[in-house]
């Protein structure tokens, strides 16, 4: 457990800007649960990257995943831990954001993805009515 890690957030939001999600989800322990940030909803600040509107596929070369768009380039490196967004050409050392993966615990993670993925279906079935 440990304090909010930007660059492992900034990671995770390119990996989901990747694959065309329009929303992240973020854990982090404790969150609003102790210190400064007791009963409080800190806004994490987003990356400021305007990716464009029209994408191509995924290109997975592993460890190398990145897509294209009409203005450049979105990728994550999952073995350097790189990330970033380009504008065109394609993008050759992948190096524009790293994150030490030692500093970020998943486990957190899923346990607030899987409950938020529950309070979504329930809303979104209590709105259906």
């Amino acid at each position: 457990p440990g304090a909010f890690d930007p660059d492992a957030f900034f990671y995770a939001w390119h990996s989901a800007m990747l694959y065309g999600h329009e929303a992240t989800g973020w854990g982090e322990f404790a969150y609003s649960a102790t210190g400064a940030s007791l009963d409080q909803a800190p806004l994490r600040t987003r990356p400021d990257v305007d990716p464009g509107n029209s994408f191509g596929p995924v290109l997975a070369s592993p460890p190398l995943h990145k897509r294209h768009s009409e203005i450049g380039w979105v990728f994550v490196n999952t073995s350097t831990h790189a990330f970033g967004f380009t504008l065109n050409p394609e993008p050759s050392d992948c190096s524009v954001g790293v994150y030490e993966p030692a500093k970020l615990s998943f486990f957190p993670l899923l346990l607030l993805l899987a409950l938020g993925l529950v309070c979504f279906r329930r809303w979104s079935a209590s709105s259906r009515t």
